[in-house]
């Protein structure tokens, strides 16, 4: 009798875990898609951003005509465009640290979705409910010999 007790709160115990695991699958892909839709909006508003600012400078600033604006937009949009992106990328994942941390994400995303966004140390600290650790600033002397 007390051995079937033990096989089948073993097999409850085995249940829950494999239920918390499909839980957390579930949480990370969601997670996952709108964090996606979110840097892609992100990314276009960065670079409409930026085509409008480009723009006034070159009709505002520069008083271009019609007949030199298209080889100026022509080096100027591959900037943009590749500003954009990279910067678009740095907004997205600041923002997606600061939601995750602030919200308690964190405790219903897999490991490899935090691994993607936090440094192992962070996560700990995270985990722990501490803050997020400073990163330290790298010294001027970072090269010399002493």
């Amino acid at each position: 009798m007390n051995e079937e007790y033990e096989a089948s709160a073993r097999e409850a115990e085995i249940r829950e875990a494999k239920i918390k695991a499909r839980t957390i699958k579930k949480s990370s892909n969601t997670f996952l898609a709108f964090a996606c839709l979110l840097q892609i909006t992100i990314t276009v508003l960065v670079i409409l951003a930026l085509i409008i600012l480009v723009a006034l400078f070159a009709f505002k600033v520069m008083r271009l005509t019609s007949e030199n604006v298209g080889s100026f937009f022509t080096v100027f949009m591959v900037i943009v465009m590749g500003g954009g992106l990279v910067l678009g990328f740095m907004i997205y994942k600041r923002l997606i640290r600061l939601i995750v941390a602030k919200t308690g994400w964190f405790k219903k995303l897999s490991d490899d979705v935090m691994t993607h966004y936090f440094l192992e140390d962070e996560i700990i600290a995270l985990n722990s409910g501490k803050p997020l650790p400073k990163k330290a600033k790298k010294s001027a002397d970072k090269g010399t010999a002493k």
